[in-house]
């Protein structure tokens, strides 16, 4: 017991710096945690947001993730869809993605929904050639290729990560099919 007590003795500074910097602390997180929080001036990113960020000389042309364009689907007895009712792609819009020779696919990881159309556009002056990571939709077994300046289209209709990548430069990318809960 005579140990402690000399060893209390001798350390009494350090614990007394100790105890008085729990108690600092312990006043700070009580005020913060009962303190109302402002509104800040910064933007709440969702999980389908998705941003890349270059460096200033870097930046590639805007290229949106969606679009208000859409194709005139046939309905399968084979009239005209109705002008006044907008159409899937009208109402969620189409997935845009670019190819750069400097940048790869842009945007490079995003979200799409369940039955989304997503389109793939060559910006470069060869062609472009890419694979599927994961074996997920058949009709993507074979590489595509997609020629300088043209655009590949394909629907999503499997739910999770679905990976790509482009066959000479190895860039890749992915989108997370999300279910689609828009009537």
């Amino acid at each position: 017991m005579k140990f402690f007590r000399e060893f209390f003795e001798r350390n009494k500074p350090v614990f007394t710096i100790g105890l008085i910097t729990f108690f600092v602390f312990a006043v700070i997180i009580l005020i913060s945690s009962t303190k109302k929080s402002e509104n800040s001036d910064l933007i709440r990113l969702k999980d389908e947001d998705t941003r890349i960020i270059f460096e200033e000389e870097d930046t590639p042309p805007n290229t949106p993730s969606s679009t208000e364009e859409s194709e005139n689907e046939i309905i399968s007895d084979g009239s005209e869809p109705n002008p006044e009712v907008p159409s899937f792609d009208e109402r969620i819009g189409i997935v845009e993605i670019k190819y750069y020779e400097k940048w790869g696919f842009v945007p490079k990881n995003l979200s799409a929904l369940n039955g989304q159309l997503v389109r793939w556009t060559n910006t470069t002056e060869n062609d472009v050639t890419f694979t599927q990571k994961m074996p997920t939709y058949p009709e993507l077994q074979d590489p595509i290729i997609i020629k300088p300046n043209e655009t590949f289209e394909f629907r999503l209709y499997e739910e999770g990560l679905w990976t790509y990548e482009e066959g000479a430069t190895k860039n890749f990318g992915s989108i997370d099919v999300k279910p689609n809960l828009i009537p």
